[in-house]
């Protein structure tokens, strides 16, 4: 952090009356946004800021801040943080936002041992809420319209099939990676056709356990994208746990008849991995290498079973 922000920022705390506790979870130097837990009298709080230098990073918390002040207002609240103070000044927009002092369900891929046993009822949970944000897409899209807001868009794949298969075409034997691009390239249309608010970062280390309450953070790319997003997302990240991964996917089509869906999931799963891989390729391939066939996520594996069929993956 340059000495000029931080003086912008302790200016902000000392107005706020904000102590912070030294834990910074992000911080300027690394991708200019700043999140730190401290205290605001006897509230614990996490100060959540970000340069103005960077558009990016702006567009993502005032995305975050219009999700909560609209979600704040509907049957999820109980699910969200609260944002009780905000501003911005010649160097910074930032907010205050309660702190939860509970654990995350998991991180990095791992569901937490404590919590295991209880992922069933945490998948219900999770699976209403999604169903609670498809009920509120018309709404959300007429209040974005009406204030002229944005949503960001993760994972759009704006080259040409030429351009991904020569920016994968060294880590991928040429046949198996014609198929995977031919279904995607064949069927894309298909992911506007069925539309819906999304978290767009629907993983463990967001939604965190307190008193058996659970609440969902991190609503920076808070969006409208395919039904489909947030739970292929979620499949994704719970690799290690295949009963848990099928689980998800049972429930969530028990209780929601989707047409296409099976088409939709292959190809919610196919964009994140073709714009990771492509953005990413080099360090991927060699990381996916690394830990060999236990690490799913950017394996071969799931890239080429996406490609096949639905069978594929499920099994």
């Amino acid at each position: 952090m340059s000495s000029k922000t931080l003086l912008f920022v302790q200016k902000v705390w000392q107005n706020l009356d904000f102590k912070p506790d030294g834990n910074s979870f992000r911080d300027f130097q690394n991708n200019r946004f700043l999140v730190i837990k401290g205290k605001t009298g006897n509230r614990q709080v996490i100060f959540k800021a970000a340069n103005l230098e960077s558009s990016n990073v702006i567009a993502a918390i005032n995305n975050e801040m219009w999700a909560i002040d609209f979600l704040a207002t509907t049957n999820l609240k109980r699910f969200i943080p609260i944002i009780f103070k905000k501003g911005n000044n010649k160097r910074l927009i930032w907010y205050l936002e309660e702190y939860y002092n509970g654990e995350k369900v998991g991180e990095e891929n791992r569901i937490s041992k404590k919590f295991y046993s209880r992922m069933d009822a945490y998948i219900d949970t999770l699976i209403k809420v999604e169903e609670g944000l498809m009920k509120l897409t018309p709404k959300v899209i007429q209040k974005a319209k009406k204030d002229n807001h944005k949503f960001p868009i993760r994972y759009q794949l704006n080259g040409s099939r030429k351009y991904y298969q020569d920016k994968l075409s060294p880590y991928y034997k040429k046949e198996d990676l014609t198929l995977v691009l031919d279904f995607y390239f064949s069927n894309k249309a298909l992911l506007k056709e069925k539309i819906s608010l999304n978290h767009g970062d629907f993983v463990l280390s967001n939604f965190i356990l307190n008193d058996k309450k659970l609440n969902i953070i991190d609503w920076e790319w808070f969006g409208i994208d395919n039904i489909l997003t947030d739970i292929s997302h979620l499949w994704l990240e719970l690799w290690p746990h295949k009963r848990i991964q099928k689980k998800i996917i049972q429930k969530f089509r028990e209780k929601n008849k989707i047409n296409n869906f099976e088409t939709l999931f292959r190809l919610c799963l196919l964009r994140e991995l073709i714009y990771l891989l492509s953005k990413r390729a080099k360090n991927t391939w060699q990381k996916a290498k690394k830990v060999s066939s236990k690490h799913h996520y950017y394996s071969y594996v799931v890239f080429l079973s996406a490609g096949k069929s639905y069978e594929s993956l499920m099994r």
